[in-house]
């Protein structure tokens, strides 16, 4: 098993909150940010694993940051 939550706390925290947290939009579509913060902080507190969610934004952020800049 892949320990994508464990990484999206330690590792990947910083790629996280450089290119994925800084975003106003993706793909042209408007960006919570707030929402997507507070996502972000229940995965960090440890109180639910959301790296199904936060991953594949995080490689579509990542994504766009090599393809759109």
């Amino acid at each position: 098993e892949v320990p994508m939550g464990a990484w999206l706390r330690t590792s990947l925290r910083e790629m996280v909150e450089e290119s994925l947290l800084k975003r106003d939009e993706m793909l042209g579509l408007e960006v919570n940010k707030k929402a997507l913060r507070r996502l972000y902080d229940l995965h960090l507190n440890g109180g639910s694993d959301l790296s199904w969610a936060l991953w594949p934004l995080l490689s579509l952020s990542l994504w766009m940051d090599k393809h759109y800049q």
